[in-house]
């Protein structure tokens, strides 16, 4: 009587593993573009609510992008228009708030016979809207469904 060991199994495993390992790029990148959606329309709809963009330029500025490997995704604003009244530039200031400029008011002071006119100018911080902080919280339940659909779908790839 002979004793033996069948191997077959991890053979075939072994090659379950590496078509799953070859796909899961694939799949990410299709889950990152599906999570890239979700993300663009929920700033989109956060800028609405909380700016008065009635004509939707500041939202539509919102671009979704995909890195080159598929391994995140990200909404920011888009590269076009740039400079300092750009579009990264407007949505930065939006954001994160930034100082707004009043008109100078001129004081005029007398001291000991000689009139000193001195301008001050008066600065005031304009408080930022947070639409992507918000956002970022509002689809943390998305990015777990979609994470789970990812495991599960490289466990169907494994033959579980």
């Amino acid at each position: 009587m002979s004793s033996s060991v069948n191997t077959s199994g991890l053979a075939e495993l072994r090659t379950r593993i590496e078509n799953a390992n070859s796909s899961i790029p694939e799949l990410q990148r299709a889950a990152h573009e599906r999570l890239g959606e979700v993300l663009q329309r929920t700033v989109r709809g956060n800028i609405s609510t909380s700016l008065n963009d009635s004509h939707g330029k500041i939202a539509g500025w919102q671009d979704v992008f995909v890195g080159s490997g598929g391994g995140y995704v990200a909404v920011r604003a888009a590269t076009s228009p740039a400079g300092s009244n750009g579009a990264g530039a407007v949505t930065n200031y939006l954001e994160n708030g930034h100082v707004k400029r009043r008109k100078r008011t001129y004081v005029r002071k007398q001291t000991r016979n000689v009139r000193i006119i001195r301008a001050q100018a008066s600065n005031n911080w304009v408080e930022g809207r947070h639409f992507y902080q918000k956002s970022k919280s509002a689809v943390q339940q998305e990015v777990q469904r979609e994470a789970e659909n990812l495991a599960n779908q490289i466990a169907r790839s494994l033959g579980g």
